[in-house]
């Protein structure tokens, strides 16, 4: 880098190396608010190191895990429209971890090794959900006995017949499937604990009830309040009474190793004040480039002495990391800092809060416009391709 200013020495990195290594460095961003090196860890997005994110790192990366894997086709079990409650046991049963009595006697635990359900075989994952003839008296209640009946037979694991059968029923007839593993399950741990057996009509039924309530509440959540006035919150809204308001935005486009920053200034009336473009190069990555476009807001607003400010930008990463008390030491997290000291130093009464693209288009045109100029704007009257959305936002 240059001594006196912070800026990659174009001539020397270019001397010492070959043109690829010298265009990587040229292209990694320098910013004045970062002032001093650090090292970081890239096992958490804040840069500081976790014992969480190293135990990650090692079964991911450094150990060979493949002999825990399970075939199959996981999405399936996913995809499924039922309780959380319900695809978690399926999870269990497909990777072998459900507390069947034979599971539980290859742990070392002393119990009983029969069934509690029949009482007459083994009581494994296969055996209980698809064996028993408790729970086969349950799936010829189903309409899809017979895709169970020949997978079962077919299958000798009772993670490959759940793949298997998901694989062949409907999106509804899935989700009964799953319910009643659960069901089966329920009525195995009510003989056990509580010393009551459930009918395998009950069992059934209790399934497609349960399956039945919850796609019920699910409709009722999903339905809209009808005084809740949709897209409300994405329309660009005057700011209070004595106050302004300032919008920022940045732009990111293919072609161009620029970031541009737009910011536009309207007063309680929505009037235009002020606008302002710059750029930097060379690109960085998205949440710092919008965290400099509200740097650079804060640096130039409180020159003008306008009073209370409500800044809006449309990136809800930044605007998080602005209000969180959480440390991030990452060259993001110190220029949000940086902003936070900047916002604690020279304004009172204002705020920063995040908005939706549509209720930012004035800032979005401005940064993009600045990719496109060669040098930094101020704009004293607006310019043309702002100014039909200003006149649509004040009405």
């Amino acid at each position: 880098m240059k001594n006196d200013i912070k800026e990659w020495d174009t001539h020397l990195i270019s001397l010492i190396f070959d043109p690829i290594k010298a265009a990587r460095i040229l292209n990694t961003p320098l910013y004045p608010s970062v002032t001093e090196d650090r090292r970081l860890w890239s096992g958490e997005r804040n840069g500081d190191y976790s014992v969480r994110s190293a135990y990650r790192l090692c079964v991911q990366e450094l150990i060979d895990t493949s002999h825990l894997r399970v075939n199959g086709d996981w999405n399936l079990l996913w995809k499924i429209k039922a309780p959380p409650k319900v695809k978690n046991l399926i999870w269990r049963i497909c990777r072998r971890c459900v507390s069947t009595r034979a599971r539980l006697q290859d742990k070392g635990v002393n119990c009983p090794n029969l069934c509690a359900l029949c009482n007459i075989e083994g009581e494994d994952s296969l055996h209980v959900f698809f064996k028993c003839p408790s729970s086969q008296n349950v799936w010829s209640m189903t309409s899809f006995f017979q895709v169970v009946s020949s997978v079962i037979n077919n299958e000798n694991e009772a993670s490959a017949i759940v793949f298997q059968i998901l694989r062949q029923l409907s999106k509804e007839d899935a989700a009964l499937f799953a319910c009643i593993l659960w069901s089966i399950w329920k009525q195995r741990n009510n003989q056990i604990w509580n010393n009551v057996t459930d009918a395998q009509s009950f069992v059934f039924s209790r399934a497609n009830n349960m399956l039945q309530e919850w796609n019920t509440v699910r409709n009722v959540a999903a339905t809209p309040v009808s005084n809740q006035q949709p897209g409300a919150a994405c329309i660009w809204r005057k700011p209070s009474a004595g106050h302004v308001k300032c919008n920022v935005d940045a732009s990111f486009l293919p072609h161009n190793n620029k970031v541009g920053i737009g910011i536009c200034i309207r007063d309680d009336q929505g009037a235009f004040i002020l606008a302002k473009t710059e750029w930097f190069s060379p690109k960085s990555e998205v949440h710092t480039g919008e965290a400099l476009g509200l740097l650079a807001a804060l640096n130039w607003v409180h020159e003008l002495n306008l009073g209370p400010v409500e800044f809006e930008l449309d990136s809800k990463r930044v605007v998080d990391s602005f209000h969180s008390s959480k440390r991030d030491f990452t060259e993001f997290g110190v220029i949000v800092e940086h902003c936070k000291s900047i916002f604690s130093t020279y304004y009172r009464n204002s705020s920063v809060e995040f908005v939706r693209r549509q209720a930012n288009e004035v800032a979005h045109k401005l940064a993009k416009a600045a990719t496109l100029s060669a040098s930094f704007q101020i704009l004293v009257d607006i310019p043309n391709c702002i100014e039909h959305i200003l006149i649509n936002e004040m009405l």
